[in-house]
């Protein structure tokens, strides 16, 4: 019988169990969206989970939703995402971020509405 512990693919990403960490967002990056060390030991918590879906990450800065939380529009949040899984000793493949955007409010033509 199969077990929540047991290995699996998940197309081409071998996880180590079938445990997957929904995103949260935990409101812990600097303010200008760099992820910071304290995710990364957050991270590093909970790294037994066969795959981490990490916090919302706002694509934009006109889509910040909230302070704090994680960007991908620049080369140091990049840079910050892709380290923070190598630096909790995660392989990246084990961990993946979530896309958030304000919706319409992030559109600068109509933030003013």
């Amino acid at each position: 019988m199969t077990s929540v512990f047991d290995s699996v693919r998940l197309g081409e990403l071998p996880l180590p169990n079938r445990l997957v960490m929904a995103p949260m967002t935990r409101n812990r990056a600097s303010a200008d969206g760099v992820p910071t060390p304290l995710m990364a030991e957050y991270y590093a918590q909970r790294a037994s989970a066969g795959l981490i879906i990490a916090e919302a990450s706002t694509p934009n800065a006109v889509g910040q939703t909230y302070p704090n939380i994680t960007a991908i529009h620049n080369d140091a949040h990049v840079a910050g995402c892709v380290g923070s899984p190598r630096r909790c000793g995660r392989p990246a493949a084990g961990c993946s971020s979530s896309c958030s955007t304000a919706g319409a409010s992030a559109t600068p033509t109509t933030a003013a509405v």
